[in-house]
C-alpha cells in the first residue's frame, strides 16, 4: 500500500533540497528505472480498461 506521506514531501521540501535529493538519487542517470513503474501500470490499466465488459443498464 502506498504510503499518505509520500506527497507530503513535495509540499514541505524547497525546490532546492528536491535538486538536492534528485542528486544523490542519481536521476538523470538512471531515470528508466524510475519511469518503469509507471508505464507498466499505465499500460496494464489501459488494457484493462479496453478489454473490460462494458456495464449493464438496468
Amino acid at each position: 500500500m502506498v504510503d499518505p506521506r509520500q506527497g507530503f514531501l513535495l509540499v514541505v521540501l524547497s525546490p532546492e533540497a528536491l535538486g538536492a535529493m534528485m542528486q544523490q538519487m542519481r536521476y538523470g542517470e538512471h531515470y528508466r528505472v524510475f519511469l518503469a513503474p509507471a508505464l507498466v501500470i499505465g499500460i496494464y490499466l489501459t488494457w484493462a480498461g479496453f478489454t473490460a465488459p462494458a456495464a449493464r443498464e438496468r
